[in-house]
């Protein structure tokens, strides 16, 4: 927020975010058995954004990482760089399994092995890296029909949200004063709308829901 207002960004603030860079770096080259597993692929797919269509909506997910094999069920990889580590992020790690189940069974990427469309989404493989828990950076999820069905509902309850606060309506339609403040004030720390906030608290407080007709919505998901 400081940087977005032209504030000064206080020095110890500069050298921890340094040094969390240095001590995830560090983390991930140490990880030999990691390292040697990603040669073991035959195609590795970096921030590929994966996008399907889910009723009438569009959802899109850009995983870290995707391991695709020659025998076995694609691997996808997602870093996280938390000073805590304390969430776990399985719902976003089977969003991308599902996207990117939709996006074989439907019209692979060019450089996505014709092979991986034979698995079930349920064969793919989750793991989350943790780069600033040294103790225990690695954390398998396991996917499961129960899971894929709770995150299915779980995008279509943030689809209808978004739509019931005016997501429907173009950028130019849209005004700070037509959304309301957040139910979790936890997820404030990282918001990368705070300066929007900030800048028109006062029309936020006293909001209005404008009574236009909905069309059609575009939603991004990653979630988190």
């Amino acid at each position: 927020l400081p940087f977005e207002f032209d504030e000064e960004i206080a020095d110890s603030e500069i050298s921890r975010a340094k040094n969390d860079i240095i001590n995830a770096i560090t983390l991930l080259l140490e990880q030999k058995e990691l390292i040697e597993y990603l040669k073991s692929a035959s195609t590795l797919v970096s921030q590929r954004s994966l996008t399907f269509k889910f009723n009438r909506f569009t959802v899109r997910g850009v995983p870290d990482l995707i391991l695709f094999f020659e025998n076995a069920a694609p691997h996808i990889l997602d870093w996280k760089v938390h000073t805590f580590g304390v969430k776990a992020y399985d719902e976003q790690l089977v969003t991308y399994a599902i996207a990117l189940d939709s996006v074989l069974q439907l019209k692979a990427h060019k450089d996505f092995p014709e092979n991986a469309k034979d698995f079930r989404t349920t064969d793919f493989r989750l793991t989350e890296w943790q780069l600033l828990q040294p103790a225990s950076p690695k954390r398998d999820y396991e996917i499961t029909e129960e899971s894929i069905e709770n995150t299915t509902n779980k995008i279509s309850s943030s689809i209808l949200s978004i739509y019931m606060n005016s997501g429907h309506l173009k950028h130019d339609q849209l005004k700070p004063e037509m959304f309301s403040t957040t139910f979790y004030p936890n997820n404030c720390p990282s918001c990368p709308f705070k300066k929007i906030c900030k800048q028109h608290e006062d029309e936020i407080r006293n909001r209005r829901i404008p009574d236009l007709e909905p069309k059609r919505s575009y939603v991004q998901l990653p979630l988190m």
